[in-house]
């Protein structure tokens, strides 16, 4: 009896070494099958990582390239509406001047006027003078 405790102690531990072996075995494969999906994950990754850059790259030529475009338009803008203003400033200048000069010109009439009326005057007073003594 104690034989067949024994015995059965060794089968049920043959038992529980199987069951142990059989775990093993499928734990060993599906850590194989973990490591080649994280290979496979890996090279996604990376072949991920390679399109990420290519297209940055791709979108920092474009940035570039329309950030100069804008920029070049801007400066054209710029420069022509620097051109207008420098005209603009003078068109202003000859027309203040053209203004002053018309305002010297009314005012030397005027006085050309006055002069006019003050010779006359004494033209006047002289001719009348002269045939009051002679």
């Amino acid at each position: 009896s104690k034989n067949s405790i024994l015995i059965g102690e060794r089968d049920s531990m043959t038992k529980s070494l199987r069951e142990a072996e059989r775990k093993a075995t499928l734990l060993e494969e599906e850590k194989d099958m973990v490591q080649r999906g994280v290979g496979d994950l890996k090279d996604r990754v990376s072949t991920l990582t390679v399109i990420n850059r290519s297209l940055q790259e791709q979108v920092d030529s474009m940035s570039n390239s329309h950030v100069k475009q804008e920029n070049e338009k801007y400066q054209s803008e710029l420069a022509r509406l620097n051109s207008e203003l420098v005209l603009m400033k003078e068109e202003k200048e000859n027309t203040a001047q053209l203004q002053y000069d018309h305002q010297r010109a009314f005012e030397m009439e005027k006085k050309l006027g006055i002069l006019s009326e003050k010779n006359r005057s004494l033209k006047d007073t002289i001719l009348f003078n002269n045939e009051k003594y002679s």
